[in-house]
């Protein structure tokens, strides 16, 4: 898979503004737009209690939003999905 050059851009400015865990979730909502935490954990082989406080923190930062909701492929259930807002950060 490439990575756009927008989207490398995007995610080298970060560097230095948010800690190593959440560069590697806003990295993988770059690459991957309107993705769950259930997604990000199995993506990112992560238990999902690692991926949804770096998610909660990234919106805070508003580096990262709710993008829309989906069924969970695990529940059935709607889940949210993220979206990594692109070059946030000069």
């Amino acid at each position: 898979m490439t990575v756009s050059q927008t989207t490398m851009e995007s995610y080298i400015s970060i560097q230095g503004h948010v800690g190593k865990n959440q560069a590697i979730v806003y990295k993988k909502l770059l690459e991957n737009p309107c993705a769950s935490n259930e997604d990000l954990a199995r993506m990112l082989g992560w238990p999902i209690n690692c991926v949804t406080p770096r998610t909660n923190e990234l919106r805070k930062m508003e580096l990262v939003y709710v993008g829309g909701t989906k069924k969970s492929a695990t529940t059935g259930k709607s889940v949210q999905c993220m979206v990594a807002v692109e070059g946030a950060v000069e």
